[in-house]
Protein backbone atom coordinates (compact mmCIF):
# COMPACT_ATOMS: atom_id res chain seq x y z
CA UNK A 1 0.00 0.00 0.00
CA UNK A 2 0.94 3.17 -0.80
CA UNK A 3 1.73 6.12 2.10
CA UNK A 4 0.57 9.60 1.21
CA UNK A 5 3.47 12.02 1.40
CA UNK A 6 4.77 13.75 4.49
CA UNK A 7 3.70 16.74 3.49
CA UNK A 8 0.16 15.80 2.93
CA UNK A 9 -0.39 14.37 6.45
CA UNK A 10 0.91 17.67 8.00
CA UNK A 11 -1.77 19.59 6.12
CA UNK A 12 -4.69 16.90 6.87
CA UNK A 13 -3.62 16.80 10.96
CA UNK A 14 -3.52 20.97 10.65
CA UNK A 15 -6.84 20.96 9.10
CA UNK A 16 -8.27 18.36 11.78
CA UNK A 17 -6.89 20.47 14.61
CA UNK A 18 -8.21 23.60 13.34
CA UNK A 19 -11.57 21.78 12.91
CA UNK A 20 -11.48 20.75 16.85
CA UNK A 21 -10.30 24.26 17.94
CA UNK A 22 -13.01 25.95 16.09
CA UNK A 23 -15.20 23.37 17.07
CA UNK A 24 -13.86 24.03 21.15
CA UNK A 25 -14.11 27.29 21.27
CA UNK A 26 -17.11 27.51 19.78
CA UNK A 27 -18.46 25.10 22.55
CA UNK A 28 -16.45 26.82 25.50
CA UNK A 29 -17.74 30.00 24.92
CA UNK A 30 -18.66 31.39 28.10
CA UNK A 31 -22.57 32.61 28.78
CA UNK A 32 -24.39 33.67 32.09
CA UNK A 33 -27.85 32.05 32.67
CA UNK A 34 -29.82 32.66 35.87
CA UNK A 35 -30.99 30.03 37.58
CA UNK A 36 -34.57 30.58 40.06
CA UNK A 37 -34.02 28.33 42.59
CA UNK A 38 -37.44 29.35 45.13
CA UNK A 39 -38.94 26.35 44.53
CA UNK A 40 -36.02 23.61 45.90
CA UNK A 41 -34.84 26.22 48.52
CA UNK A 42 -37.70 26.82 50.26
CA UNK A 43 -40.35 24.00 50.49
CA UNK A 44 -43.20 24.24 51.68
CA UNK A 45 -43.46 21.89 54.62
CA UNK A 46 -46.29 21.09 57.32
CA UNK A 47 -45.92 21.51 60.83
CA UNK A 48 -44.25 18.48 62.76
CA UNK A 49 -46.69 17.07 65.02
CA UNK A 50 -47.73 19.05 68.22
CA UNK A 51 -46.85 16.37 70.07
CA UNK A 52 -43.29 16.10 69.33
CA UNK A 53 -42.42 19.24 70.43
CA UNK A 54 -44.64 21.89 72.13
CA UNK A 55 -43.73 25.31 73.22
CA UNK A 56 -43.80 24.48 76.95
CA UNK A 57 -40.76 21.75 76.27
CA UNK A 58 -38.57 23.59 73.98
CA UNK A 59 -35.41 24.81 75.33
CA UNK A 60 -34.04 28.62 75.20
CA UNK A 61 -31.40 28.59 72.22
CA UNK A 62 -29.70 31.63 70.57
CA UNK A 63 -30.62 32.56 67.35
CA UNK A 64 -28.58 31.15 64.52
CA UNK A 65 -27.34 33.78 62.55
CA UNK A 66 -28.72 34.00 59.11
CA UNK A 67 -26.96 32.34 56.15
CA UNK A 68 -24.87 34.42 53.36
CA UNK A 69 -25.94 33.60 50.15
CA UNK A 70 -22.22 32.45 49.36
CA UNK A 71 -22.97 29.86 52.39
CA UNK A 72 -26.43 28.73 50.77
CA UNK A 73 -25.70 28.25 47.40
CA UNK A 74 -22.75 25.97 48.82
CA UNK A 75 -24.91 24.11 50.99
CA UNK A 76 -27.55 23.98 47.91
CA UNK A 77 -24.92 22.50 45.48
CA UNK A 78 -23.06 20.02 48.30
CA UNK A 79 -26.59 18.45 48.97
CA UNK A 80 -27.83 18.38 45.23
CA UNK A 81 -24.44 17.78 43.08
CA UNK A 82 -21.41 15.33 43.29
CA UNK A 83 -18.67 17.07 45.36
CA UNK A 84 -16.07 17.77 41.98
CA UNK A 85 -19.12 19.42 40.13
CA UNK A 86 -20.51 21.60 43.23
CA UNK A 87 -16.66 22.75 43.70
CA UNK A 88 -17.26 23.60 39.82
CA UNK A 89 -20.08 25.41 39.70
CA UNK A 90 -19.54 27.57 43.03
CA UNK A 91 -16.23 28.68 41.53
CA UNK A 92 -18.46 29.83 38.43
CA UNK A 93 -21.35 31.14 40.17
CA UNK A 94 -22.92 34.09 42.71
CA UNK A 95 -25.97 33.32 44.61
CA UNK A 96 -28.41 36.27 44.72
CA UNK A 97 -31.81 35.90 47.48
CA UNK A 98 -33.12 32.63 45.63
CA UNK A 99 -31.07 32.70 42.48
CA UNK A 100 -27.84 31.31 40.97
CA UNK A 101 -26.26 33.17 38.75
CA UNK A 102 -23.70 30.53 36.55
CA UNK A 103 -21.07 31.94 33.83
CA UNK A 104 -20.21 28.82 32.38
CA UNK A 105 -20.04 26.77 29.04
CA UNK A 106 -22.64 25.25 27.21
CA UNK A 107 -21.79 21.88 28.77
CA UNK A 108 -21.46 23.57 32.50
CA UNK A 109 -25.50 24.59 32.06
CA UNK A 110 -26.65 21.41 29.98
CA UNK A 111 -25.07 19.62 33.19
CA UNK A 112 -26.96 22.35 35.81
CA UNK A 113 -29.70 21.90 33.75
CA UNK A 114 -30.42 18.56 33.73
CA UNK A 115 -29.74 18.38 37.51
CA UNK A 116 -32.62 20.42 38.21
CA UNK A 117 -35.45 19.12 36.09
CA UNK A 118 -34.60 15.54 38.12
CA UNK A 119 -34.59 17.35 41.67
CA UNK A 120 -37.95 19.00 40.47
CA UNK A 121 -39.13 15.93 38.97
CA UNK A 122 -38.19 14.16 42.27
CA UNK A 123 -39.90 16.76 44.63
CA UNK A 124 -43.25 16.32 42.43
CA UNK A 125 -43.64 12.48 43.07
CA UNK A 126 -46.13 11.91 46.32
CA UNK A 127 -45.99 9.20 48.59
CA UNK A 128 -48.77 7.41 50.82
CA UNK A 129 -47.10 6.14 53.85
CA UNK A 130 -49.07 3.89 56.89
CA UNK A 131 -48.86 2.96 59.73
CA UNK A 132 -50.58 -0.05 62.16
CA UNK A 133 -49.49 -0.72 65.87
CA UNK A 134 -49.90 -3.81 67.03
CA UNK A 135 -50.08 -3.94 71.01
CA UNK A 136 -50.63 -6.91 72.95
CA UNK A 137 -49.99 -8.51 76.32
CA UNK A 138 -45.14 -8.93 76.33
CA UNK A 139 -45.98 -12.47 77.49
CA UNK A 140 -48.65 -13.04 74.18
CA UNK A 141 -46.01 -11.15 72.09
CA UNK A 142 -42.93 -13.48 73.33
CA UNK A 143 -45.20 -16.42 73.64
CA UNK A 144 -46.91 -16.44 70.09
CA UNK A 145 -46.01 -13.65 68.01
CA UNK A 146 -42.06 -14.29 68.25
CA UNK A 147 -42.21 -14.06 64.05
CA UNK A 148 -39.08 -16.32 63.81
CA UNK A 149 -39.34 -16.59 60.28
CA UNK A 150 -38.60 -12.76 59.19
CA UNK A 151 -35.19 -11.75 58.60
CA UNK A 152 -34.57 -9.08 61.90
CA UNK A 153 -31.46 -7.39 62.36
CA UNK A 154 -31.03 -4.23 64.89
CA UNK A 155 -32.73 -1.24 63.92
CA UNK A 156 -30.39 1.90 63.47
CA UNK A 157 -29.92 4.53 66.58
CA UNK A 158 -32.80 2.14 68.40
CA UNK A 159 -30.47 0.02 71.11
CA UNK A 160 -32.50 -3.05 71.96
CA UNK A 161 -35.40 -2.97 68.95
CA UNK A 162 -35.32 -4.88 65.57
CA UNK A 163 -36.68 -4.43 62.33
CA UNK A 164 -37.64 -6.86 59.38
CA UNK A 165 -38.56 -6.61 55.60
CA UNK A 166 -42.43 -7.39 55.43
CA UNK A 167 -43.43 -8.31 51.83
CA UNK A 168 -46.92 -9.15 50.62
CA UNK A 169 -46.57 -13.10 51.88
CA UNK A 170 -44.99 -12.57 54.80
CA UNK A 171 -47.94 -9.45 55.73
CA UNK A 172 -51.10 -11.96 54.73
CA UNK A 173 -49.56 -14.44 57.03
CA UNK A 174 -49.31 -12.12 60.40
CA UNK A 175 -52.53 -10.85 59.13
CA UNK A 176 -54.32 -13.97 59.36
CA UNK A 177 -52.48 -14.44 62.61
CA UNK A 178 -54.07 -11.70 64.01
CA UNK A 179 -57.99 -11.80 62.54
CA UNK A 180 -57.32 -15.57 64.72
CA UNK A 181 -56.83 -13.72 68.13
CA UNK A 182 -57.91 -10.36 67.17
CA UNK A 183 -59.63 -9.94 71.20
CA UNK A 184 -56.38 -10.28 72.50
CA UNK A 185 -55.04 -7.67 70.90
CA UNK A 186 -55.40 -3.80 70.19
CA UNK A 187 -54.73 -3.07 66.39
CA UNK A 188 -54.93 0.53 65.33
CA UNK A 189 -54.88 1.30 61.47
CA UNK A 190 -53.35 4.74 61.38
CA UNK A 191 -55.51 6.78 57.73
CA UNK A 192 -52.36 6.95 55.41
CA UNK A 193 -50.74 9.70 55.09
CA UNK A 194 -49.90 11.34 51.62
CA UNK A 195 -47.28 14.00 50.98
CA UNK A 196 -44.23 14.93 48.62
CA UNK A 197 -40.92 13.38 48.31
CA UNK A 198 -38.61 14.66 50.88
CA UNK A 199 -41.53 17.10 52.70
CA UNK A 200 -42.57 16.28 56.47
CA UNK A 201 -46.43 15.26 57.10
CA UNK A 202 -48.15 14.27 60.20
CA UNK A 203 -50.70 12.83 61.27
CA UNK A 204 -52.24 12.91 65.39
CA UNK A 205 -55.20 11.05 67.35
CA UNK A 206 -55.12 14.03 70.36
CA UNK A 207 -57.22 14.13 73.07
CA UNK A 208 -56.93 17.27 75.84
CA UNK A 209 -56.67 16.36 79.28
CA UNK A 210 -57.56 19.29 81.56
CA UNK A 211 -56.20 19.66 85.34
CA UNK A 212 -56.09 22.00 88.12
CA UNK A 213 -52.77 23.20 87.72
CA UNK A 214 -49.86 24.64 90.90
CA UNK A 215 -49.53 28.19 90.03
CA UNK A 216 -47.27 30.77 91.75
CA UNK A 217 -48.61 34.65 91.68
CA UNK A 218 -47.66 37.03 93.73
CA UNK A 219 -50.12 36.51 96.35
CA UNK A 220 -48.46 32.73 96.59
CA UNK A 221 -49.23 29.92 95.29
CA UNK A 222 -52.85 29.01 93.94
CA UNK A 223 -54.73 27.07 91.76
CA UNK A 224 -54.94 27.40 87.59
CA UNK A 225 -56.10 25.36 84.90
CA UNK A 226 -53.73 23.18 82.76
CA UNK A 227 -54.00 20.88 79.45
CA UNK A 228 -52.20 18.17 78.49
CA UNK A 229 -52.43 16.77 75.37
CA UNK A 230 -52.72 12.53 75.54
CA UNK A 231 -52.90 10.39 72.65
CA UNK A 232 -50.72 9.49 69.89
CA UNK A 233 -49.14 11.22 66.81
CA UNK A 234 -46.90 10.32 63.58
CA UNK A 235 -44.62 12.67 62.10
CA UNK A 236 -43.35 10.86 58.56
CA UNK A 237 -40.88 12.40 56.04
CA UNK A 238 -40.75 9.93 53.12
CA UNK A 239 -38.32 10.84 50.47
CA UNK A 240 -38.06 8.37 46.71
CA UNK A 241 -35.44 7.42 45.57
CA UNK A 242 -34.42 8.36 41.78
CA UNK A 243 -35.47 5.00 39.92
CA UNK A 244 -38.63 4.87 42.26
CA UNK A 245 -37.74 1.42 43.55
CA UNK A 246 -37.16 2.53 47.22
CA UNK A 247 -38.28 4.81 49.54
CA UNK A 248 -36.23 6.23 52.37
CA UNK A 249 -38.76 6.99 55.39
CA UNK A 250 -38.41 8.60 59.01
CA UNK A 251 -40.96 7.86 61.43
CA UNK A 252 -41.18 9.64 64.49
CA UNK A 253 -44.07 7.97 66.58
CA UNK A 254 -45.13 9.49 69.62
CA UNK A 255 -47.65 8.26 72.33
CA UNK A 256 -48.66 9.93 75.80
CA UNK A 257 -50.68 8.44 78.20
CA UNK A 258 -51.25 9.77 81.72
CA UNK A 259 -49.86 7.23 84.73
CA UNK A 260 -50.86 8.94 87.57
CA UNK A 261 -52.02 12.18 88.99
CA UNK A 262 -50.60 13.81 91.92
CA UNK A 263 -52.89 15.56 94.40
CA UNK A 264 -51.17 18.68 95.69
CA UNK A 265 -52.86 20.34 98.74
CA UNK A 266 -51.96 24.13 99.14
CA UNK A 267 -54.52 24.48 102.59
CA UNK A 268 -57.13 27.42 102.88
CA UNK A 269 -57.27 30.01 100.61
CA UNK A 270 -58.11 33.69 101.28
CA UNK A 271 -61.52 33.01 100.71
CA UNK A 272 -61.10 30.72 103.29
CA UNK A 273 -61.66 27.52 101.00
CA UNK A 274 -59.23 24.38 100.44
CA UNK A 275 -57.50 24.55 97.43
CA UNK A 276 -56.02 20.97 95.68
CA UNK A 277 -53.77 21.37 92.70
CA UNK A 278 -52.87 17.73 90.17
CA UNK A 279 -50.27 17.28 88.50
CA UNK A 280 -50.58 14.27 86.36
CA UNK A 281 -47.80 11.86 85.73
CA UNK A 282 -47.17 11.53 81.90
CA UNK A 283 -45.57 8.20 80.18
CA UNK A 284 -44.36 8.52 76.96
CA UNK A 285 -43.06 6.22 74.74
CA UNK A 286 -41.16 7.49 71.12
CA UNK A 287 -40.38 4.95 68.65
CA UNK A 288 -37.74 6.76 65.85
CA UNK A 289 -37.43 4.57 62.40
CA UNK A 290 -34.76 5.53 59.70
CA UNK A 291 -34.92 2.76 56.88
CA UNK A 292 -35.57 2.46 53.24
CA UNK A 293 -38.56 0.25 52.04
CA UNK A 294 -39.15 -1.05 48.43
CA UNK A 295 -42.18 0.20 47.02
CA UNK A 296 -45.02 -0.61 47.82
CA UNK A 297 -43.60 -2.94 50.99
CA UNK A 298 -43.36 -2.50 54.40
CA UNK A 299 -41.48 -2.91 57.30
CA UNK A 300 -42.01 -4.27 60.86
CA UNK A 301 -40.86 -2.55 63.87
CA UNK A 302 -40.79 -3.80 67.63
CA UNK A 303 -42.03 -1.51 69.88
CA UNK A 304 -41.16 -0.45 73.68
CA UNK A 305 -43.76 -0.70 76.49
CA UNK A 306 -47.12 1.13 75.94
CA UNK A 307 -49.79 1.80 78.78
CA UNK A 308 -53.32 1.03 78.79
CA UNK A 309 -56.26 2.73 80.55
CA UNK A 310 -55.26 -0.08 83.16
CA UNK A 311 -51.88 0.44 83.52
CA UNK A 312 -51.47 -2.90 81.96
CA UNK A 313 -47.92 -2.89 79.88
CA UNK A 314 -48.57 -3.60 76.01
CA UNK A 315 -45.54 -4.32 73.59
CA UNK A 316 -45.83 -5.48 70.14
CA UNK A 317 -45.07 -4.07 66.72
CA UNK A 318 -45.12 -1.17 64.31
CA UNK A 319 -46.03 -2.34 60.69
CA UNK A 320 -44.72 0.71 57.93
CA UNK A 321 -45.90 0.81 54.74
CA UNK A 322 -44.80 3.00 51.92
CA UNK A 323 -45.79 3.37 47.95
CA UNK A 324 -45.43 6.05 45.56
CA UNK A 325 -48.79 7.51 43.94
CA UNK A 326 -48.89 6.51 40.39
CA UNK A 327 -51.00 9.39 38.89
CA UNK A 328 -52.12 7.57 35.78
CA UNK A 329 -53.30 4.47 38.34
CA UNK A 330 -54.73 7.12 40.60
CA UNK A 331 -57.02 8.80 37.88
CA UNK A 332 -58.17 5.34 36.69
CA UNK A 333 -59.24 3.74 40.36
CA UNK A 334 -61.14 7.19 40.61
CA UNK A 335 -63.16 7.17 37.64
CA UNK A 336 -63.59 3.61 38.03
CA UNK A 337 -65.15 4.64 41.75
CA UNK A 338 -66.77 7.55 40.13
CA UNK A 339 -68.58 5.13 37.77
CA UNK A 340 -69.51 2.37 40.22
CA UNK A 341 -70.82 5.43 42.57
CA UNK A 342 -73.23 6.36 39.45
CA UNK A 343 -73.99 2.98 38.43
CA UNK A 344 -75.52 2.19 41.93
CA UNK A 345 -77.72 5.44 42.66
CA UNK A 346 -79.05 5.04 39.44
CA UNK A 347 -79.97 1.39 40.55
CA UNK A 348 -81.00 2.82 43.45
CA UNK A 349 -83.04 5.07 41.66
CA UNK A 350 -84.15 3.12 39.30
CA UNK A 351 -85.75 0.18 42.46
CA UNK A 352 -87.30 3.36 43.78
CA UNK A 353 -89.23 4.39 40.66
CA UNK A 354 -90.07 1.00 40.29
CA UNK A 355 -91.78 0.36 43.65
CA UNK A 356 -93.54 3.47 43.38
CA UNK A 357 -94.51 2.36 40.59
CA UNK A 358 -96.05 -1.14 41.98
CA UNK A 359 -97.54 0.90 45.02
CA UNK A 360 -99.30 3.27 42.83
CA UNK A 361 -103.09 2.46 42.33
CA UNK A 362 -105.62 4.41 40.52
CA UNK A 363 -108.10 6.29 42.27
CA UNK A 364 -111.67 5.84 40.22
CA UNK A 365 -113.60 9.39 39.53
CA UNK A 366 -116.85 9.78 41.69
CA UNK A 367 -120.11 8.89 40.46
CA UNK A 368 -121.86 11.49 41.96
CA UNK A 369 -120.31 15.01 41.06
CA UNK A 370 -119.34 17.55 43.74
CA UNK A 371 -120.21 21.33 43.41
CA UNK A 372 -116.30 21.74 43.01
CA UNK A 373 -116.99 19.87 39.82
CA UNK A 374 -117.06 21.84 37.09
Amino acid sequence: MRRPPLCALLLITLQVVAGVAGYAAEGDAEVLHMYDLTDLLEPVLDAPSPLVLREDQRSPTPTKAQPSNAEKRDEFLRQHFESSMAALISAHSEMRGTTLFVTGTKVLHDHIGGELTKLRAQSSVMIKTGVIAILMDPKERQEHYALSYLAWHDLPGSPGQVVAELDHAHWSKLAEQINAKEADLIVVDYPGVTSFSDQIANASRLADFPYPKLQFTASGPSVGQGIEQVGDSITIRATATDDHRFIHVVVDYLNVSILSIAKINLGLQPDGKPAIAEEPVLWRVHEHIDQAIPNGEAIIVTTGAYLEKDHAPRAGFLVVQSEIIDPVKEAQVSHELAGKRKAKAEAAKAAEQKTKAEEHVEVPPPKVKGANDF
